[in-house]
């Protein structure tokens, strides 16, 4: 009996051994990314991070994206550097518009660091915040990184930024552009022929982040506040009115849009009436009474006289000639 105690007794032992090197070996296990924030001898410490799980990698190397990053129009088909850097742009200004929920954020500690456990192999995307360091921002740029079996260290990937370019170091009065203004103005046209609205429209890394009305009201102009300088920018005017042509001037954060009214000829029926008009058709006409360009009328009773005058003088001289036989 008491040798069956003690039996019991090691197995029990030998179980929790086995149960906590069980537990042991499972973390272990976990995969994890290391983000570490260096810039020269500059340890970032503070910064904000967020991971979101983009797309899966099929056998043939290829993405396929999940979730709400299936519905955005971004392609993933070009795998170069500069064709995912756009798309990381594109999928950051998303997650903005639509406030998505990263799978995962964190702050770097004193060293730099921040890691992220539990992760599956797969196509991420990274975003931070910028942190102000004495006179400088430094200021991550969004990034798509690609964590497969090839290059993981163990159970571990690591993203070191000093290895990469992936942060912008700018005055740090500079992060916010504190005003961007579009403005509208009108050549050759009247208010009657002017639509009563445009629509200006604002792209943040290429993806429609906010919409203006210009009209009377507002003095044909907006303002948009607090944009942040790391982002690209851009304004393009919503459908241009018809018989218009746009163009587009920028200075000191200012965008100018010009329309340019331009009628157009419509065409020439075959009663020789005409129409010039711009889209709307405002402006018609007839040539019926009208002389064709360079076209001279003063010649026509002139060689009508001639005619008679030439026709008389050759009837009187065949007569003579007859007279005379």
């Amino acid at each position: 009996m008491k040798n069956l105690c003690k039996i019991t007794s090691v197995f029990a032992v030998f179980l929790i051994i086995f149960t906590c090197m069980g537990s042991i070996v499972n973390a272990d296990n976990s995969d994890s990314l290391t983000i570490i924030c260096r810039k020269e001898d500059v340890i970032l410490s503070d910064m904000e991070w967020k991971i979101f799980y983009v797309a899966d990698i099929n056998d043939s190397g290829k993405y396929n994206a999940v979730n709400k990053f299936a519905d955005y129009p971004v392609s993933l088909e070009d795998q170069s550097v500069s064709a995912l850097q756009e798309a990381a742009g594109k999928y950051e200004t998303y997650t903005i518009i639509d406030n998505i929920t990263p799978l995962n954020h964190g702050v770097t500690d004193e060293n730099g660091k921040v890691v992220f456990s539990t992760l599956e192999t797969g196509l991420y995307l990274v975003t931070g915040e910028p942190v102000r360091v004495d006179d400088m921002a430094y200021v991550p740029v969004p990034s798509l990184i690609e964590l497969n079996e090839e290059n993981k260290n163990g159970t571990s990937w690591t993203y070191d930024l000093t290895a990469l370019p992936k942060l912008k170091v700018l005055p740090a009065t500079t992060l916010i552009r504190s005003q961007y203004t579009v403005k509208k103005e009108w050549l050759n046209d009247n208010e009657g022929i002017r639509p009563e609205y445009v629509t200006a429209v604002l792209y943040r890394n290429g993806v429609e982040f906010s919409t203006a009305v210009l009209n009377e009201q507002n003095n044909w102009q907006f303002v948009w506040n607090d944009l942040s300088m790391t982002a690209d920018w851009k304004i393009e005017e919503q459908n241009v009115p018809g018989g218009y042509t746009v163009s587009y001037t920028e200075s000191n954060d200012i965008v100018t849009i010009t329309n340019t009214y331009t009628p157009i000829l419509t065409g020439t029926s075959s009663s020789g009436s005409h129409s010039l008009s711009s889209a709307s058709g405002l402006i018609t006409g007839s040539s019926d009474k009208l002389p064709q360009t360079g076209m001279l009328l003063w010649p026509v009773p002139v060689l009508g006289i001639s005619g008679i005058v030439i026709f008389i003088a050759g009837w009187f001289i065949y007569k003579r000639g007859k007279n005379e036989k």
